[in-house]
């Protein structure tokens, strides 16, 4: 079956059932995948295991570890999903987009956590007479730390959404306009899609062919091939796609994707199969076709989690239910983990303990501290938010807000 000859089909009948898809409440799924992204993320972080841990248990902690990395493109897929669906729905609902409410929403939500970690770093680096270049200060609270060297490792993917942020409203208000009064304003991003993510995939291309990060130059490799918003913003377009069929379609996506559930399922498996095998810097397919592998691999995932869904009782659904929890705190947790690891790596220098002691006490303490960071700093800032720039379009989730 043609796809794009169903869509066309059924514009009408979707566009008038986009409203009560869009509202529903998919928290559950959403922050589920939340937190296998974040769990993703910090397993890349763990200490670095030992030869003497026994083959059963190194074995998967190697594998989830190879994986790690790819928790970003998980958070960088679900951004475009949900945010896209934000703009969206507002203009459904509006048939225009406030750039500036969007932005200062966004702001609050990002900002206060970040700048608090960035004033804290600053604070302990002084109270310790540490060294501290400035030009890593200005880099982060610019978000230009993807481009330059910053204070921090995992704040990177915080500037391509950034910039993400900046790009993605503009682009939808221009299409607004050029066709204004139509049913479907966004009709073309399908193929902006298709010929951005060409585009960028060349230029991975092209960076991985000229640069020398081969020989084990971790912060080169970084720097030219993983970070850079050019070479990685096109996985929070493919959510952005989702995002489009999802609320303008969704009655063909719903049809397309329910009908080959298992073989979409297995295509999935197979795009993502080789993040758990070989190593990210020294695999070429990897940082070039691998990322556009990763991405639509996470964006089946995506689209079945929110168009099946899934429930469970008894100890199953309680471990659904405690995975939701920990994705709806994801963002503080993604942003203090790594401060978490260093002091504890600090502590466990001078008291000598098992890889088991430190890789639990890292994680354990990763959660607790952001979900605790979350409680202090991010949640209380959001309910003033909501109070005084409230959201022009219904959350698509509930239990955190986007």
């Amino acid at each position: 079956m043609d796809l794009s000859a169903d869509i066309a089909s059924h514009a009408q009948r979707d566009c008038a059932g986009a409203r009560s898809m869009s509202s529903t409440r998919r928290s559950k799924e959403l922050d589920c995948l939340r937190c296998a992204a974040v769990l993703l993320v910090l397993c890349r972080h763990l200490p670095v295991v030992p030869d003497s841990l026994w083959v059963p248990f190194r074995l998967p902690v190697h594998l989830l570890y190879e994986a790690g990395w790819a928790g970003v493109d998980l958070f960088l897929v679900l951004s475009g999903f949900l945010i896209s669906g934000l703009l969206f729905r507002e203009h459904q609902q509006y048939r225009r987009i406030d750039f500036k409410q969007f932005l200062i929403r966004r702001g609050l939500k990002i900002y206060p956590a970040f700048y608090c970690l960035i004033a804290g770093t600053i604070g302990v680096a002084i109270l310790n007479r540490w060294n501290l270049p400035w030009k890593r200060v200005f880099a982060e609270v610019f978000f230009v730390q993807n481009y330059f060297n910053g204070l921090w490792g995992q704040t990177w993917s915080l500037a391509i959404e950034e910039h993400f942020y900046l790009l993605l409203p503009l682009l939808l208000i221009a299409l607004a306009r050029i066709n204004h009064g139509q049913d479907d304003p966004f009709r073309f991003l399908p193929w902006i899609y298709l010929v951005l993510a060409s585009m960028i995939l060349g230029l991975r291309l092209l960076s991985a062919w000229n640069v020398s990060f081969r020989f084990g130059d971790v912060n080169a490799f970084c720097y030219t091939q993983l970070f850079p918003t050019h070479l990685r913003i096109d996985s929070l377009f493919l959510g952005v796609v989702l995002g489009y069929a999802y609320h303008y379609h969704p009655v063909a996506l719903r049809n397309w994707v329910l009908r080959r559930p298992a073989l979409l399922l297995a295509a999935a498996m197979l795009a993502l199969l080789p993040i758990f095998i070989w190593p990210l810097m020294s695999t070429p397919y990897l940082y070039t076709f691998g990322f556009t592998a990763v991405a639509f691999g996470f964006a089946v995932v995506l689209l079945l989690s929110v168009l099946k869904g899934f429930s469970a009782a008894g100890f199953a659904g309680s471990a659904i239910r405690g995975c939701a929890y920990v994705g709806a705190h994801s963002y503080s947790i993604y942003l203090w983990h790594l401060a978490v690891s260093t002091l504890a790596s600090m502590a466990w220098r001078r008291w000598p303990v098992t890889w088991w002691v430190e890789s639990l006490t890292y994680m354990a303490g990763s959660l607790l501290v952001g979900i605790l960071m979350a409680k202090l700093i991010e949640l209380p800032l959001l309910k003033v938010r909501d109070q005084f720039f409230p959201s022009r379009s219904k959350p698509l989730e509930s239990s955190a807000s986007l």
